[in-house]
């Protein structure tokens, strides 16, 4: 059931290996995170937004269903995050993701950035 997911997120969902930690970091309303949620893939998800609006709204919609199984930060990228072994950085802002994608791939192993 991750019919839901745009191309796009669907690609970026294929790179997440099964295990570990996962950050959806610039959540926006959490569907690549819930399609991990879905599919059981990662033993701790964290979804993530630097706007606390943002982020509340992938909250709802994810403890509705999820309630418990993941928890929800809000931080500028990386900043308030623990660390984690996979991520996807998805965030729209043009630039962005290549940011912190040159800033994080030396420290971690599975991240994953779209533009």
């Amino acid at each position: 059931m991750t019919d839901f997911l745009t191309k796009r997120q669907s690609v970026l969902f294929g790179e997440i290996e099964k295990g570990g930690s996962f950050a959806d970091v610039g959540c926006d309303h959490g569907y690549i995170a819930e399609a991990v949620l879905y599919s059981k893939l990662c033993d701790k998800v964290i979804i993530s937004d630097v706007s606390e609006k943002c982020l509340k709204k992938a909250d709802d919609r994810l403890k509705l269903r999820y309630s418990g199984q993941y928890e929800a930060i809000v931080s500028d990228g990386f900043d308030s995050l623990p660390r984690v072994d996979q991520a996807v950085v998805a965030v729209w802002a043009d630039g962005l993701s290549r940011v912190f994608y040159r800033e994080e791939r030396s420290r971690r192993k599975g991240l994953f950035c779209s533009r």
